[in-house]
């Protein structure tokens, strides 16, 4: 049974329409194989990655949070009225961090592909973005069952392209929208690959390189994918699925492409840069005449889900405010780099344990070091005065695990990567 929406209903959805917005019963079919068989997605499903280590995915169970979106997004349509922005955007961070990688997938997704009666949910780059970027407000996801259908040539078309692109420059998401959309495996590898921390992705190619010989070509990389991803249908389908944006951007849509070491590096190395430019741009920094935005802005970013309390989060930006007030800001540059050391996980912490011997925190001549470790990369003493004003609360000049905790964890939680990164066990020591 499918219901048509009236145009009322589709603004309210946000959608960018091409075809038709439609509300479809069974959406747990959606992921059908040739025999329509195919069970819950994810619920604690990995793939043992060898390479001198195991590795394995781990998902969350809870997504107990999804109905309450739902909901919220059901009442705001049936009243005809606008509903509480602020409210749905903690109901979707909510949803991020605590719901099942399928259900976010298929609350955020837009489109819907439909052939010989089996629905397919897809992506648009700009879904991808707001289901793994807490806070975002380019577009909201209207849960499960809404979605815009489309044709095959709907999919490649360069409407749908100039709909669905990011608005940055040279970007390897929007070179994958120009290919096509993004399917549930595709969704899995981008969510993988940006979570898995640096130092583990020669790990992590290896396990894709199934033949050994130094490049991973479409049917290792399907072959991988579906056992992580629980796919359960003829895998040969997913290595020619021209819907895939995915697989038609890194394998060519002949599919003679191959993946080797250093591309694999560089496409994480962009993708991560593509999400933190679109969040760095949230705070106006084209209205600054260096393209900076403010310490406290920066300081605001990384509080964002943090679990410290509203009025202790208020009393740590005032201090920044007071220290930093008029100064020149944080560069595009600056908050990147700094975020490649989040995005190295549990390294980051374990190095800052190991670093403090006596229990008194890091320096931040040792925090740089630890970053250039952990991230290969520089980071500023600006930036790090930054962090050490907002953190440091006893004002003794070392910043302690307990300090940097509500960054750290939260941060990554609040993405859902705890979901998707790659986890190396060596014996009892996971890493």
């Amino acid at each position: 049974m499918i219901r048509i929406l009236g145009r009322n209903a589709a603004a309210w959805a946000g959608k960018r329409s091409t075809a038709a917005v439609v509300t479809a019963t069974n959406n747990n079919q959606y992921h059908s194989n040739n025999n329509n068989q195919r069970g819950p997605l994810l619920t604690g499903v990995g793939v043992a990655l060898a390479a001198g280590a195991a590795g394995a995915l781990a998902y969350s169970m809870q997504d107990e949070i999804l109905p309450k979106v739902e909901a919220a997004q059901k009442s705001k349509a049936a009243s005809g009225t606008d509903y509480d922005e602020k409210e749905l955007i903690e109901q979707e961070n909510r949803l991020r961090q605590f719901g099942t990688m399928d259900n976010i997938y298929r609350f955020f997704s837009t489109y819907q592909f439909i052939q010989d009666r089996k629905k397919e949910a897809l992506m648009s780059v700009k879904d991808f973005y707001n289901a793994v970027a807490p806070g975002s407000i380019l577009t909201h996801g209207t849960g499960q069952g809404t979605y815009v259908i489309v044709t095959l040539d709907e999919i490649t078309s360069g409407k749908t392209y100039e709909t669905e692109k990011l608005p940055i420059q040279d970007s390897v998401l929007n070179k994958i929208q120009l290919c096509g959309l993004l399917t549930y495996i595709d969704f899995v590898f981008l969510l993988n690959i940006l979570s898995t921390p640096r130092r583990y992705l020669d790990i992590a190619f290896h396990a894709f390189d199934v033949s050994a010989d130094g490049n991973c070509e479409a049917k290792e990389f399907v072959h991988v994918m579906a056992a992580i991803a629980g796919y359960k249908g003829d895998t040969e389908k997913l290595v020619n699925d021209p819907k895939s944006g995915l697989m038609n951007y890194l394998f060519g849509k002949d599919r003679t492409k191959v993946l080797n070491p250093d591309r694999f590096k560089r496409f994480q190395r962009e993708l991560i840069q593509d999400i933190l430019y679109l969040e760095f741009m949230r705070y106006g920094p084209e209205k600054d005449k260096y393209h900076n935005i403010s310490e406290v802005d920066f300081c605001t970013h990384l509080l964002y889900n943090s679990s410290i309390p509203s009025k202790k989060k208020a009393k740590l930006l005032k201090r920044v405010d007071k220290v930093f007030s008029g100064t020149k800001g944080v560069s595009f540059e600056e908050f990147k780099n700094f975020y490649y050391v989040l995005f190295g996980g549990a390294d980051l912490e374990r190095a800052m344990f190991f670093l403090d011997s006596e229990k008194k925190g890091v320096t931040r001549a040792e925090f740089i070091d630890i970053a250039r470790w952990v991230a290969n990369r520089d980071i500023s003493e600006h930036i790090v005065d930054v962090v050490f004003t907002l953190l440091d609360e006893d004002g003794d000049e070392h910043l302690s695990i307990k300090e940097f905790q509500p960054v750290l964890f939260q941060w990554r939680h609040s993405r859902g990567f705890q979901k998707a990164s790659l986890l190396v066990s060596l014996g009892h020591l996971k890493i």
